[in-house]
């Protein structure tokens, strides 16, 4: 990124310039480079009662909080997670058992401040923001208290040059920069603002992206530290329900060092004056990643309270990490093992190819938990009004199928099951009633989610190196759980299963 000495707009707006120069949140008590950049730490000695210093462990507290990072003389110390009791996570530097320094506090109801921490209260630049990641309030804290917005002169239209002052310049590319100057150059604290809608927030040094700083995506926020424009140290992106920890060198992604998706970061169950949860619907999954990520149809978990992943009678609270309602897929993370993970084909299918599609038809309400098969072939590449994405198959599918995989006879999947011409759109338009035909997301398709949400698929333990009968054992049921209210609500546009 390249930034050009700024010729400022005479109809600049200081006062929106005040206040969101006001979000720039990075000031003093910053952690020892040590701290926070590195990845060495000893595991912990699984032994509770031994002394825990200069390691790493997952610890759960009496009061059923739980923490996983450094520790240090049996306290908190270093990077961290930390989920309280109440539902609320930190994320971010720890020391002698407080919050202290950069880091990020998520609340149940998904609001969040982010900034830097001093004995466990706000010290420093610090922002306030909403569930939907809107701004609520910024500036200047101390001991959890706003003293101020700023204390920066704005930069003035009619002077030669900026300089230790804030002010706001737009680009020739479309991209905004409000925040502070030196010499002519963004340095120190500023908002940088991408005509594609992303949003950087925090420190600058001669005119590039250098320090502490967040980036707002549409999925997610970043949160983490800078070298000249790439990432360096540890980085947290908190999804909507999940965070995931990753460090890097240099913009060099060294390694995943947690995902945290096995926490429920958010309560976003619609609430009602009955919130017993009632098995209303099911679908089908299957795991693509040894640590459990299990790929659906956005479709299957629609509208639910809760999700389940059910195995040998026993359930596995899922999150839902990323979904794509344009082409019906979804991701699930949880507290989930699996054996091996299904391998994805690196082509498309063929017509005429022989397919098996494995999954759990109408949930347990056929009276049977155990996993269905049925075989077919791929009877068109193109699902209808010539949808590309999708291929069309004569096996069955039908509902609770939604989310399983389609596979080729080496077990690789080739397609995901998404749906069935439906009854009435046939009688309509062909004034027949339809048979065998059905529809399957094609991997191409499914490739490109997978990407677009940085999942690496490791096919070290993958299907390929078994039968298929064993295969189709692994296929996941979900179990979609609602509220009454809730399946009031969606009984008219989800099938469900509710008086099973």
């Amino acid at each position: 990124m390249v930034f050009l000495n700024p010729t400022i707009r005479k109809n600049q707006k200081m006062q929106i310039i005040h206040i969101l120069l006001s979000l720039l949140f990075i000031l003093c008590q910053v952690p020892s480079y040590a701290d926070i950049h590195s990845t060495s730490l000893k595991a912990c000695p699984k032994d509770t009662e031994s002394t825990y210093h200069d390691c790493y462990a997952r610890y759960r507290f009496d009061d059923a909080g739980i923490y996983e990072g450094g520790w240090k003389n049996d306290e908190r110390h270093g990077y961290g997670l930390e989920k309280y009791s109440n539902g609320d996570v930190f994320v971010g530097n720890h020391k002698k058992d407080q919050r202290h320094g950069f880091g990020a506090y998520i609340y149940l109801d998904g609001s969040k401040v982010i900034g830097f921490f001093k004995n466990s209260k706000l010290n420093g630049y610090a922002l306030e923001l909403s569930g939907e990641n809107k701004i609520l309030d910024a500036g200047i804290w101390r001991n959890d208290e706003l003293i101020a917005k700023s204390n920066l002169q704005n930069c003035k239209p009619n002077w030669a040059r900026f300089h230790k002052c804030y002010g706001k310049y737009i680009y020739d590319d479309g991209d905004e920069y409000i925040g502070e100057w030196v010499d002519d150059y963004p340095d120190g604290f500023g908002i940088l603002s991408y005509k594609d809608g992303d949003v950087y927030i925090g420190e600058f040094k001669e005119g590039g992206i250098h320090g502490y700083g967040l980036t707002i995506s549409d999925n997610y926020i970043s949160i983490g530290s800078f070298n000249e424009h790439l990432f360096h140290g540890h980085f947290a992106k908190i999804y909507r329900n999940s965070i995931q920890l990753d460090f890097y060198e240099n913009d060099n992604h060294i390694e995943e060092v947690e995902d945290y998706s096995w926490l429920t970061l958010i309560d976003q169950s619609p609430k009602s004056d009955n919130q017993d949860l009632i098995a209303a619907a099911s679908g089908t999954g299957f795991p693509i990643t040894l640590d459990g990520l299990i790929l659906t149809n956005s479709h299957v978990v629609e509208g639910c309270n809760e999700v389940y992943v059910i195995e040998d009678g026993k359930e596995f609270r899922m999150n839902v990490i990323s979904t794509d309602n344009i082409n019906d897929l979804a991701l699930l993370k949880g507290e989930y093992d699996p054996d091996f993970i299904f391998t994805l084909s690196e082509t498309n299918p063929n017509l005429v190819d022989d397919i098996y599609v494995a999954g759990y038809p109408f949930g347990k309400s056929l009276g049977s938990s155990t996993v269905k098969v049925t075989r077919g072939v791929v009877s068109s590449l193109a699902g209808i009004g010539n949808d590309f994405s999708n291929i069309q198959i004569d096996a069955a599918v039908q509902p609770g199928n939604s989310g399983g995989p389609i596979m080729n006879k080496n077990g690789e999947v080739v397609a995901v099951a998404v749906s069935k011409l439906d009854l009435d759109y046939a009688l309509e338009n062909f004034g027949v009633i339809p048979e065998n035909t059905n529809f399957g997301i094609k991997v191409s398709t499914v490739r490109t989610f997978l990407e677009g949400n940085n999942v690496s698929l490791d096919q070290k333990k993958s299907s390929n190196a078994r039968v298929l009968s064993d295969i189709v054992d692994e296929v996941a049921y979900i179990s979609c759980k609602m509220t009454q209210a809730q399946i009031d609500k969606m009984k008219t546009t989800k099938v469900l299963f509710y008086n099973q």
